[in-house]
């Protein structure tokens, strides 16, 4: 619980760290009354559920190492911090994983304009196929209403 509760944290700090140089328009900013963070680099992702498929680009992959503990985070499209709801896409994941295996526990979410989908980690399995986390796969069992959701995650 400790590590789920530390890579929470790690996720928000990397949410939250201040605006790129390279790219004005990346890092967080108001929209309305909304904090939102474009997350900017090569990165994408695809995610299915409920009979819809989207692929959400322009993300940061990255190791954030929280008070000693190291996680790897991919972050892609506009993420609406909470408790604002969710104004455009996003897909997240965090784990302390990176070398290729499959693996549980992961944090994965996504939003989609007006609704927030997390992955249930105890009921997520993650699949890392590159070395260092570059590309991996996830499926898992939402908490919003118990449906599936599947996908896959470049750097």
């Amino acid at each position: 619980m400790r590590l789920a509760l530390t890579l929470a944290v790690a996720v928000m700090i990397a949410l939250l760290a201040g605006e790129s140089e390279a790219a004005a328009s990346c890092g967080p900013a108001q929209v309305g009354s909304a904090t939102v963070r474009t997350w900017c680099g090569p990165a994408k992702a695809t995610i299915t559920w409920a009979g819809k498929t989207i692929t959400v680009k322009g993300g940061a992959c990255e190791l954030v190492d929280y008070q000693g503990i190291e996680a790897f985070t991919v972050n892609t499209g506009r993420y609406t911090v909470p408790r604002a709801k969710p104004r455009f896409t996003s897909f997240s994941a965090a784990g302390s994983d990176t070398k290729p295996g499959t693996y549980k526990g992961w944090l994965v979410n996504f939003q989609t304009p007006g609704k927030q989908w997390t992955l249930r980690p105890t009921k997520t399995t993650v699949t890392i196929t590159a070395p260092g986390a570059k590309k991996g796969t996830f499926s898992g069992t939402l908490y919003e209403g118990g449906k599936t959701a599947k996908g896959s995650w470049t750097c």
